[in-house]
């Protein structure tokens, strides 16, 4: 399970997006921790471009945002990359 977990004023946001062993997953959740009640995310339930499944990305947080960069699809069989994905995503939790 690989995430990112920032304070946004006085709230906690906990963003995760599980994956293991370059296995290409487009699982998105934010934690309330006011509720404790996880949401996942997708395209229909953000603002601008989500973006697609991949492994072996990394994501910071910067301030008030999530980057999310880099990362591709893996293919186990042949123990090399499908694709790579040379792209930044940029998430804002209060959209």
């Amino acid at each position: 399970m690989k995430g990112c977990a920032y304070d946004l004023t006085d709230q906690l946001t906990l963003i995760v997006r599980r994956t293991g062993n370059y296995v290409t997953l487009g699982d998105f959740f934010m934690l309330d921790t006011e509720t404790f009640e996880w949401t996942e995310l997708t395209a229909e339930n953000c603002a601008g471009p989500f973006p697609e499944g991949r492994a072996g990305h990394r994501m910071v947080s910067i301030r008030d945002k999530l980057f999310l960069f880099g990362g591709g699809v893996w293919d186990k069989s042949r123990r090399s990359w499908l694709a790579k994905i040379n792209a930044t995503h940029v998430f804002d939790p209060r959209t």
